[in-house]
């Protein structure tokens, strides 16, 4: 069964009747949804007429609107509902069984008032648990990568679309053709796409059809695509008149009438043909063993019914039963060895050891002994056979690579071919913070004489072509001709401040940057480094893909002759390089709106939605909090934004199938650790600052990279990174990173060396939490300032007696334990909540949510020791999450919902008359008493009333 649904803007144009036709013709779909067709009910009559079908059609109002639901005699629909936006029915077909819904919808086009419609499908939503279909133009996207061209859609439009998906439970069912459904069909560049037109459904109604898909069709009539769903219902199989696969029954080897079936069917007649001898064969072996086989098994089903016989005779005497029919036990038993598990298994070796005894029994090795030694009992192949007919054969394995795979290695040889996967793409991470600030540079760049400009390259199919080897040498080679274009001063670079390093290029792959003054001279010898690349290498430079942007000083006559020059596109900025965006703007949630499209998309599918509570939270954990990782690695990303990542996870996470549920506990207490009561989610604020803080680690412990030279250059080029500052007019890169100073500072300390770079009085270098500065202030009349004016240069050790007179006993005692270090190291900046001293995400992230966690919290503290027990027991997750519910009290029982509902559950619960009957004297004792009042009895009462 199909499903035709189509926006066909209006059908008194005749070619958009002729259309409709070749639509039915080609795709005979049994029910037919029409939107927009803008005729009176007389001329859709005539129309089903025309089209032998049968409907029911919402009249248009002043030449606009209308819709028109039509359906074969095959069908059987009962009308439930229409307006001006909808009509609702059932649907029943002979393919299916089952009585389901379809709703076909026409979204207002008018945005100040599109909440009516969302209210609309809300409503229709409580009205019918039947398994639901929904389809039509919705006038409304879903996420920004359905629109293309045109301003960006206001995020709160999408927000409405989506919370109203969520409320009536359904999911896009996704689709097959072209990704747009909508064009206005204006000339270039004012050309706008979107995805208007969808199909959604319920979880419902995708169990019952799970092989449905949805394909976007084409019409050169109607702005808009037509939709055809197809249904293609789960099939109910008859394997009655179905051939059996042929199965061989291990079994059958222990019996002698199977050794001559299978020689019987070998030496019969066989084809002249050699290629056709081999699959006749083993078509005969296998259909005379079916036969066989057959009667076998009915010789096997006599055997067990003796066995039972003897079994009620006997009683359980195993011995007995054996001592009987000794020679039916060990064929059965085998046979059963096949099905059982490995529990079962050591049960029959136990019985087949009494019956035959130790010396005849040889357990599981001997089995795969005898089988093995009886495979090739009628043809033993020499060495000599089995090279004879494997010669013709083609190795996948030649002498060449077999020779170089057995050649011993040396240890420094399997040490230079080892890379961790942490260590790749190690540039590319740098890449993204060089090409963010040179960007930004040209962005601000909008006085002075000299102009610049950015070449976003793309190599087509760099990863396709050739292997990687082969791409790294040749991109190596790329390089070497950049660099010595840039030694020559053709390709001079661009430098972002005064005393910064010169960049003239940024190689990925299939992403490379080229960074250069304005001018055609410069222009030209790029186009010679890009013409001996592509004749050296083969690799091809794709100039549709490739795009130019230039400093905001630069006349647009100069941009549109260099873009002439070079062959591509000219554009204002680049939007993204290596996944990320390549320039900041004003309103930042919308930077990153990708972002949240693929959380939302992740967990609104119809399967994740039918997970448990413990498949949601490895979900959450391992896929949907990963999601952004990426990019807040180097932007701080809006709070805002991050509560709204935080808001689908819980949203998810609560939800019951089609139906929203209570919020028990908040996300807050939720992200604590597993040891405190919560989940282990990820709090993404805190992890936002604890990525951003790894970057300061990077640049403090490789002050050689070219990231670090460029952002000590303009940032701070006098002092060092600790006392780095904004600056003035800061990329967001830089922004970002510096958000996370405070934290970096606060788990950073000194490790003593020589002492001669750290200031006792102002440094953090005293192993104390949270400031590791000395609290003794510094005495007026002392001078020493350096804490190697504190350490005997000669014995390595610390002069006890200025440290006695200079500090109070409690930095007293700190100091002297503070271990030097040998002669000739230098003093070194470590992280201190880490065992070897090395910064880690980890730690930082534990380090920020203690920052923020307020002093004096009343919130509940559990036994750590409780919460292990749960999390280690041996049961399902799903189990230790249920137990997590039941002891923080958050299962949906009577009483709990009357705490949060309390006009719809309103009703005396039972369970606590029962329990005041208990805690009379003449029931209860003191002790028990005493529970009913504990905060222990409130989780336990909870499991009790579920």
């Amino acid at each position: 069964m199909s499903l035709l649904v189509w926006n066909c803007q209006g059908l008194g144009n005749l070619w958009t009747v002729k259309e409709l036709r070749d639509l039915l013709r080609a795709n005979n779909p049994h029910l037919v949804f029409l939107a927009e067709t803008k005729c009176s009910s007389s001329q859709i009559e005539n129309l089903k007429r025309k089209l032998d079908l049968f409907g029911y059609c919402v009249e248009s109002r002043e030449k606009s609107g209308s819709l028109a639901l039509l359906w074969q005699k095959s069908v059987e629909v009962q009308l439930q509902s229409f307006s001006k936006y909808h009509v609702d029915a059932s649907v029943r077909t002979e393919e299916s069984e089952e009585c389901w819904r379809f709703t076909g919808v026409y979204g207002e086009p008018d945005a100040s008032k599109r909440s009516e419609f969302w209210h609309l499908l809300c409503r229709l939503s409580q009205q019918s648990v039947r398994p639901w279909l929904c389809a039509g133009d919705f006038n409304e996207i879903l996420e920004h990568s359905e629109k293309k061209g045109g301003p960006m859609r206001a995020e709160w439009q999408i927000r409405n679309f989506r919370n109203c998906l969520v409320d009536c439970g359904l999911n896009d069912l996704g689709f097959s053709g072209a990704a747009h459904t909508w064009c206005n069909n204006h000339q270039t560049p004012h050309t706008i796409r979107e995805r208007l037109d969808r199909a959604c459904s319920s979880s419902s109604w995708s169990s019952l059809f799970l092989e449905a898909r949805v394909l976007h069709l084409e019409s050169p009539y109607s702005d808009h695509a037509p939709l055809i769903i197809e249904l293609r219902p789960k099939m109910k199989w008859d394997l009655s008149g179905c051939r059996k696969r042929f199965r061989f029954e291990a079994v059958w080897i222990q019996e002698s009438e199977c050794e001559a079936t299978v020689t019987n069917a070998w030496l019969a007649p066989d084809s002249p043909q050699p290629e056709c001898r081999l699959r006749e064969k083993l078509a005969s072996v296998s259909a005379r063993l079916s036969c066989w086989g057959r009667s076998f098994g009915r010789e096997v089903g006599e055997r067990l019914t003796e066995l039972e016989r003897l079994k009620k005779f006997f009683g359980n005497n195993v011995a007995k039963i054996c001592g009987q029919k000794k020679g039916t036990v060990i064929p059965v038993f085998s046979m059963l060895k096949q099905a059982m598990d490995i529990r079962l298994i050591q049960f029959c070796d136990c019985v087949l050891l009494m019956v035959l005894g130790l010396s005849q029994w040889k357990g599981g090795e001997g089995w795969c002994l005898e089988y093995f030694e009886g495979v090739f009992t009628s043809s033993r192949p020499s060495p000599d056979d089995i090279r004879s007919g494997t010669e013709h054969l083609q190795p996948v394995v030649s002498s060449e690579m077999a020779d170089s795979l057995l050649r011993p290695y040396t240890e420094m040889e399997s040490l230079s071919q080892y890379r961790p996967i942490s260590l790749c793409n190690v540039e590319g991470l740098d890449n993204v913070l060089v090409a963010f600030e040179t960007n930004h540079f040209l962005h601000t760049h909008s006085k002075g004489r000299k102009h610049f400009m950015n070449l976003k390259l793309d190599i087509s199919k760099a990863y396709d072509r050739v292997e990687w080897s082969f791409l790294r040498k040749v991109m190596e080679s790329l390089c070497s001709l950049f660099r010595a274009a840039a030694d020559r001063g053709t390709i001079p670079g661009v430098a972002v401040c005064r005393g910064a390093p010169s960049i003239s290029h940024l190689l990925f792959p299939d992403d490379t940057m080229v960074f250069c003054p304005a001018t055609l001279s410069t222009v030209q010898a790029v186009r010679l480094v890009l013409d001996t690349y592509k004749l050296a290498s083969g690799q091809k430079i794709n100039l549709h893909k490739s795009s130019a942007v230039f400093s905001r000083n630069t006349p647009r006559d100069t941009r549109q002759n260099l873009v002439t020059v070079l062959g591509i596109r000219l554009e204002n900025k680049h939007e993204v390089y290596l996944g990320l965006p390549a320039l900041a703007y004003r309103f930042k949630k919308a930077l990153f709106a990708a972002l949240k499209d693929r959380i939302w998309k992740r967990v609104q599918g119809w399967q994740e939605k039918s997970l448990s509570q413990a498949g949601k939270t490895i979900l959450i954990q391992a896929v949907v909090q990963a999601i952004p990782s990426y990019a807040m690695s180097y932007f701080k990303l809006p709070k805002s934004l991050l509560q709204e990542f935080q808001a689908l996870a819980a949203n998810f996470f609560w939800h019951d199938g089609d139906r929203q549920r209570i919020h028990w506990l908040a996300w807050d207490q939720m992200c604590s650790s597993k040891l405190e009561g919560g989940l282990g989610f990820r709090n993404l604020e805190a992890f936002n600052l604890a990525l951003l803080a790894k970057q300061l680690w990077r640049l403090l412990t490789r002050p050689e990279s070219l990231v670090y030279q460029v952002l000590k250059a303009k940032y701070f080029p006098h002092s060092h990174l600790f006392d780095a500052t904004l600056g003035s007019r800061p990329s967001y890169t830089w922004r970002s990173i510096f958000t996370a100073m405070n934290l970096f500072r606060s788990g950073c300390r000194w490790r003593i060396g020589t002492g001669h770079s750290v200031n006792i009085w102002e440094d953090p270098w005293i192993p104390r939490t949270p400031s590791f500065r000395v609290i003794t202030p510094q005495p007026l009349n002392i001078l020493a300032s350096q804490v190697s004016e504190l350490i005997d240069a000669d014995l390595r050790v610390w002069n006890e007696s200025l440290v006695n007179s200079l500090f109070s006993p409690e930095d007293r005692d700190l100091i002297l334990q503070i271990p030097l270090r040998l002669v000739g190291s230098t003093d070194l900046l470590v992280w201190h909540y880490s065992r070897n001293g090395l910064f880690s995400v980890r730690s930082a992230y534990h380090l920020a949510l203690a920052c923020a966690r307020p002093a004096s919290s009343n919130e509940i503290r559990w036994s750590r020791q409780l919460w292990s027990k749960i999390w280690q027991a041996h049961m399902p997750n799903k189990a230790k999450v249920f137990s997590w519910q039941a002891i923080r009290n958050i299962l949906p029982t009577a009483s709990n919902l009357h705490k949060r509902m309390p006009q719809e559950y309103s009703i005396v619960l039972c369970a606590r008359k029962r329990w005041k009957l208990l805690s009379t004297p003449s029931f209860a004792a003191p002790s028990l008493d005493r529970f009913g009042h504990s905060p222990t009895f409130n989780g336990v009462a909870s499991i009790l009333l579920y």
